[in-house]
């Protein structure tokens, strides 16, 4: 498994009022992802993106007790714990990041529209472009939500693909030698749970081909 490369500096000095950095909390934090506590391997063939890692309340209370990486996955989160019930039948290495990186929303809020969206996007693309410049075996990017996948047909320069319409039609698109994939927040079921089961293994048999 390989670690995280050494993060540019454009991406730490980056600055927005809506969003606290997290190279501003914890200057000397090596990951480009707080979910990289999760699946973390560079390596991996398939890059997992949801929209951001959480508000910026989160880090500063973990902070002030003192937590000795508080740029870290919360293991009981729904979120979390359905994702790795999904991944399951993926069966290989995976890198888990967000198209916001290291981006801590300052409204407190853990859902909802993204505050400021139009000036943060062009920085998660070029983020999430770094991230597929530094993984050699990437293959697919599956995308957790609408805004994930903004970032990515962003990120690939793709026009007119409509996020909802390729989740229900299980429908790729690709790239080159990558996959982008559609589906739904592992926190939501939309069409039922066993459909949003039936999107990973329809991903996974994708994968094994």
């Amino acid at each position: 498994m390989r670690p995280t490369p050494p993060i540019p500096n454009w991406i730490r000095d980056f600055r927005t009022r809506a969003y606290t950095n997290i190279y501003e909390l914890c200057p000397n934090e090596p990951r480009l992802y707080g979910t990289e506590s999760l699946y973390g391997d560079w390596d991996a063939p398939v890059l997992l993106l949801a929209k951001d890692f959480a508000p910026c309340t989160l880090v500063d209370e973990r902070i002030l007790k003192q937590d000795p990486r508080p740029f870290r996955h919360k293991c009981k989160m729904k979120t979390n714990v359905m994702l790795q019930q999904y991944t399951a039948s993926l069966n290989c290495p995976l890198l888990y990041g967000s198209a916001l990186a290291g981006l801590l929303r300052n409204d407190g809020k853990v859902r909802g529209a993204l505050p400021d969206r139009a000036a943060v996007m062009p920085y998660a693309r070029d983020v999430l472009r770094f991230t597929m410049s530094q993984m050699p075996n990437l293959v697919t990017i599956a995308c957790l939500g609408a805004d994930a996948w903004s970032c990515a047909t962003q990120a690939l320069e793709i026009k007119n693909a409509d996020w909802k319409t390729h989740r229900i039609e299980r429908r790729a698109i690709n790239v080159g030698t990558i996959n982008l994939v559609a589906l739904a927040h592992p926190s939501t079921f939309p069409g039922g749970r066993a459909t949003v089961e039936g999107d990973w293994q329809a991903m996974s048999q994708r994968l094994a081909a």
